[in-house]
């Protein structure tokens, strides 16, 4: 292979070029960092509001499960009155 002689002024031409896209390159990279970040932020926004979520979700089904419970046992209170009440007629 020949080697190409490049002068100077290529070189400084070329250098110029490379320091440019450098220079794009990087601003390109630090606004795609900012908006990861930003990202980044409001997932950690949401996750502490799904995690809030959960645990109302999670106090309201164990609310409702003591609720079913209690209305179950004054059921079998009712129902325990009334089959005695029954007995105590016949």
């Amino acid at each position: 292979m020949v080697d190409k002689k490049r002068t100077k002024k290529e070189l400084e031409e070329e250098l110029e070029t490379a320091v440019s896209n450098n220079a794009s390159l990087v601003e390109q990279y630090n606004t795609l960092y900012t908006e990861a970040m930003q990202i980044q932020k409001v997932a950690g926004d949401r996750l502490v509001s799904i995690r809030l979520l959960e645990a109302f979700a999670n106090e309201v089904n164990a609310a409702l499960n003591k609720l079913r419970s209690d209305v179950a046992e004054v059921n079998r209170t009712n129902q325990a009155e009334t089959q005695a009440a029954e007995e105590e007629q016949n």
